[in-house]
């Protein structure tokens, strides 16, 4: 029974996951986080995960374009993965 479902989520899961866009996704994972506590964690936790990258992505952006002064006044200045990347 493992090797079946081995071999639905191998095939059939990494194909629909390229075709479906992230709305379906998100309508499939908040429709099943009613049924499933580890789901509905799970969501919250990507969904911090989400807004906090963003979050730093924009205050680096802002830094970026406010001139070099800006971007050096930020704590842990080179420790991240944009000052890392740039």
């Amino acid at each position: 029974m493992a090797f079946s479902w081995q071999l639905v989520r191998v095939f059939f899961l990494t194909t629909l996951v390229k075709i479906a866009p992230p709305r379906f996704w998100r309508f499939v994972v908040d429709s099943l986080s009613s049924f499933w506590k580890d789901i509905r964690e799970f969501r919250d936790v990507v969904d911090i995960l989400h807004n906090t990258s963003v979050e730093i992505f924009e205050s680096k952006k802002k830094a970026i374009a406010e001139g070099d002064e800006a971007g050096s006044n930020q704590t842990g200045v080179g420790k991240d993965m944009l000052s890392i990347l740039s």
